[in-house]
């Protein structure tokens, strides 16, 4: 299964990572996991920001009308389309107007939410005790 790196407004669910909120001690298995988390989603926002910023038609008000498997695809395309630009040095184009966040309009029901809660916990769970506990 592959799993995503979510802030914290997303339902924790076995595919989707969140971060572990309240406070921990430094160099707990949760703040370790929170530190590394944030690094990642970072790194990955930046990215999505620049095939963005090159790719338009993935803006929100552009949105892919396509079913996931797809969408996925012209993704991905535009992903290798941008490395091929940065391989022969094509600038970024520079636009106005930024992006503003995307609303999620899933609506789900209270027994799926809470069972996907609980297998997110465990899952999370599993990638603590097998990477951040010493």
């Amino acid at each position: 299964m592959e799993e995503l790196c979510c802030d914290s407004g997303y339902p924790l669910e076995p595919w989707c990572k969140t971060p572990i909120l309240g406070n921990h001690q430094v160099h707990s298995p949760e703040h370790r996991f929170n530190i590394r988390h944030k690094r990642a989603r970072c790194t990955v926002e930046r990215c999505i920001g620049v095939l963005k910023q090159r790719w338009r038609c993935l803006l929100k008000d552009r949105t892919l009308h396509y079913k996931p498997t797809r969408a996925s695809k012209i993704i991905i395309t535009c992903a290798v389309l941008h490395n091929l630009a940065i391989h022969n040095n094509v600038e970024l184009p520079e636009y106005d107007n930024e992006e503003e966040e995307e609303d999620e309009d899933e609506e789900t029901h209270e027994q799926e939410v809470e069972e996907l809660l609980n297998a997110g916990r465990q899952t999370r769970q599993q990638l603590l005790d097998q990477y951040f506990t010493q």
